[in-house]
Formats: C-alpha cells, sequence, structure tokens
C-alpha cells in the first residue's frame, strides 16, 4: 500500500530539550522544498498532542507525522491505535532518542527522513500494550524495568536542575553503574520461566534500539506479532564496563548473564520496589502494583523506507 494525501505534521517544540522548536523553521522549509505536501500544528504537552491527533483524523488528514521524538511518537500512536482506519504513521527525527526509526531504518537527517514521507511507502509494524492494574498503555518501541528506568528518572531530576542534555543521560548511566542495582521478580513469557529472583534490567522489546542506540532487544522484529524480553542478571561494576559495547553491537545475547524469550505475552510479578519506563518516558506508580503484563498491540501502517 502506497501513501499519496496529505499530512498533518504535529510539532512538539519541546522535544530534544527545546531544540526541537528552534529548528522547525529550517526543517519546514526543507519539507517545502522536497514538496511534502503537509499542514503544521503545534502541541505543548501529551493531552493536547492526543486531542490534535484525533482531530486531525475528524479533519480527514490521512496521514500523522510527528516532529518531535518517541515519547511525542508513542502519544499519537496510541490516540489513534483505537480507530477503526487509523491514518499513516510517520516521524521526522526530532528528540533526543529517535530509536523507533532507526528500527525502521530510516535516516536521522531531517531531508532523508522526509523523502520517506514523499515516497509513500508503507508497512504494518507491531505495538505493544502495557497492562498495570487494569489500565493499558500503549508503547512502540519498548518497555524498560529496572536499570534503564532508574537511569532515566535520574537523568530527569538532573535536568530539572542543570542544563543538561544528552550528557545528562550518560551522568546518570555513569553514577548508577557504580554500583550496579538489583531487583527482584519473576518473570514469564507465555507462561514460561524466565526470570525467577533477582535481575539486573529487563526489556521488552517491539523493535532493537532504545536509549537512543542502544541494542537492548537485539533480536526484536518490528513486524512479527510477538515482544522480545531480554533480562540482564545481576552483574558488578566491571563486568558492565568490559561489556558496555555489547549493548551498541548487537551482541548483548553473548553475555553470560543474558537471558532472552520472545511471546505473545510477558508477565512480571515484582517483589519490591519496581521502575519502569515506555518510549524514553518514566511511569510512576501510586503504589506498587502486584504484577505488570504486556501484550502484542494493534498493528499500525507506517511510513516506511523502500524494502
Amino acid at each position: 500500500m502506497r501513501f499519496d494525501g496529505k499530512w498533518r505534521v504535529l510539532v512538539n517544540p519541546a522535544a530534544a530539550g527545546g531544540r526541537a522548536g528552534s529548528r522547525w523553521h529550517a526543517t519546514a522549509g526543507i519539507l517545502r522544498e522536497i514538496g511534502l505536501d503537509f499542514s503544521p500544528v503545534f502541541t505543548a504537552n501529551p493531552g493536547e498532542t492526543k486531542a490534535l491527533a484525533l482531530a486531525s483524523v475528524a479533519d480527514g488528514f490521512p496521514g500523522l507525522a510527528v516532529y518531535g521524538g518517541d515519547g511525542t511518537l508513542s502519544t499519537v500512536a496510541s490516540a489513534i491505535s483505537e480507530l477503526p482506519s487509523p491514518p499513516i504513521l510517520g516521524q521526522i527525527p526530532a528528540g533526543s532518542g529517535n530509536d523507533w526509526i532507526r528500527t525502521l531504518g530510516i535516516s536521522q537527517r531531517t531531508r532523508e527522513a522526509a523523502m520517506v514521507l514523499l515516497d509513500g511507502c508503507t508497512r504494518k509494524v507491531d505495538t505493544g500494550l502495557c497492562v498495570v492494574d487494569g489500565l493499558k498503555s500503549l508503547f512502540i518501541n519498548s518497555a524498560g524495568i529496572g536499570f534503564d528506568a532508574l537511569v532515566l528518572r535520574r537523568t530527569l531530576g538532573l535536568r530539572k536542575t542543570l542544563p543538561l542534555r544528552k550528557s545528562g543521560y550518560l551522568v546518570s548511566l555513569a553514577f548508577s553503574a557504580l554500583v550496579p542495582p538489583r531487583w527482584n521478580a519473576e518473570v514469564y513469557a507465555d507462561g514460561r520461566v524466565l526470570v525467577s529472583g533477582e535481575y539486573f534490567t529487563l526489556t521488552i522489546g517491539v523493535g532493537r534500539f532504545s536509549g537512543g542506540g542502544m541494542s537492548l532487544s537485539p533480536d526484536a522484529l518490528i513486524d512479527d506479532g510477538l515482544l522480545d524480553a531480554v533480562t540482564i542478571l545481576p552483574v558488578g561494576l566491571s563486568t558492565i564496563a568490559r561489556n558496555l559495547s555489547r549493548v551498541f553491537d548487537g551482541s548483548l545475547m553473548k553475555l553470560r548473564q543474558a537471558r532472552a524469550d520472545r511471546a505473545e505475552t510477558i508477565t512480571v510479578i515484582p517483589h519490591g520496589e519496581i521502575l519502569l519506563e515506555m518510549d524514553g518516558e518514566y511511569r510512576v506508580f501510586p503504589s506498587p502494583p502486584e504484577s505488570i503484563t504486556f501484550n502484542t498491540g494493534p498493528v499500525l501502517r507506517v511510513a516506511a523506507p523502500r524494502s
């Protein structure tokens, strides 16, 4: 299926610490230069993003493209995922991580990413659903429980007090790794035991990448109808230091402490504290949940490079 219509571009000027807003004028010039038929609208928060996405569909736009990061993209995907006929979803990268388009093989460069929208090729991709206390939340790329959620929480705390951007994540990562934390849970993949006891981190992947290029679920396929659960058992600082490159080069599963399974449903029963992030957004629980369930979610059609 090819796309040949007008794009509604949802612009999040706050993405990437506000850099997206300062770059939008130049980006809009590129879109006009290549001949993309588009109409922009600006959003200030997730609630407004969802409302604008649904209003754009009601106004007849057959395609929604996000100029922002994975968090904004995830909000738009969540808004349209339950519609009878969702519009085509696309992204012009303007966030800090941009892991979703990385998984799809789309360039991080504005012009090349915009050309994917202009070209009109599409494909179907999976999503994931996280269910906590009966409440469902959609994620398009990955969810993390444990270390990566801890690093994200500390990064967000640092950004409230210091003018840190990408370096804030690296500072939080290094600090958190000095005394590697561990959590305790039972993790099941379609009823099979993946973990029973202590672990360092757990990734539920729709796609391969998260955290700005880290391959934490290196074997995940974005269109196989399954979720990839990858957990790392407790590790020390020396193990982290020696194997850091595996997080980026796709060889994480060669780590002795790595465990993985692929399933339609991943169930986590935590014993004690639980930290969760989805698509780079940290989630806060009013009270510790008894369990967290991850299911395969609705299939969406998205703008994608020629295969």
